[in-house]
């Protein structure tokens, strides 16, 4: 690469887990669940900053 030119490095990274179950009673079915995530990104800045 040649240096005299700039250049935008990204990274991301993207991770979940997902759990679920049921059970069946007289009354019916009941289910429940949960879910985690996380997500990440990591790059430089070209030109003026936005806030």
């Amino acid at each position: 690469m040649d240096s005299n030119y700039p250049y935008n490095y990204h990274l991301g990274n993207v991770y979940g887990m997902n759990l679920n179950a049921y059970f069946l009673t007289r009354a019916g079915k009941t289910s429940f669940g949960a879910e985690m995530r996380s997500e990440g990104v990591r790059s430089t800045s070209l030109g003026k900053r936005v806030i």
